[in-house]
Order: C-alpha cells, then sequence, then structure tokens
C-alpha cells in the first residue's frame, strides 16, 4: 500500500468539504491542516461543536439569521430611525 496514496485521499476529501465554505482553495487548505496537526482530543470537539451546530442550531427562514443571534441583532434594530 503506497503511504501518500492512504493519506491523501482523506485530506483531498476534507479540502473539498471546507472549499465549499472557504472564500479560496487555500483557506481550504488551512483549514484541513488545523485539526490534522491537532491533538486526536482536539480534532475530536472540532468535529463534535460542528456536529452540535448542525443538530442544535437552524437558519431563520425569513432573514436567514440563526435564532441564537436574533437577541444581539434586535436592540440594535429597534433603535434604527
Amino acid at each position: 500500500m503506497n503511504i501518500h496514496l492512504s493519506t491523501a485521499e482523506p485530506i483531498a476529501r476534507l479540502i473539498e468539504e471546507f472549499s465549499q465554505a472557504a472564500a479560496s482553495s487555500k483557506g481550504a487548505q488551512r483549514l484541513t491542516y488545523h485539526p490534522v496537526q491537532a491533538s486526536c482530543e482536539k480534532a475530536a470537539a472540532l468535529a463534535k461543536a460542528i456536529v452540535g451546530l448542525k443538530e442544535n442550531l437552524s437558519l431563520c427562514p425569513v432573514c436567514a439569521i440563526s435564532p441564537i443571534l436574533l437577541p444581539v441583532l434586535l436592540p440594535r434594530l429597534s433603535t434604527r430611525p
């Protein structure tokens, strides 16, 4: 088994996933190498935080602002002329 091929596939897959959210391919590469360089515990915590975000938050169907941000924004919006 070629070691380079076995390690390249998960890296390429994660870069592809991050590239859908990053502004550039370089940004996606940076995001990918953060968990690679982190401890297993830190990488697991990052994965758990991402899953928790997806499971516990949804976007407002009207304005696409997550509900957790609404209490912070409403006082500012009410002071507009």
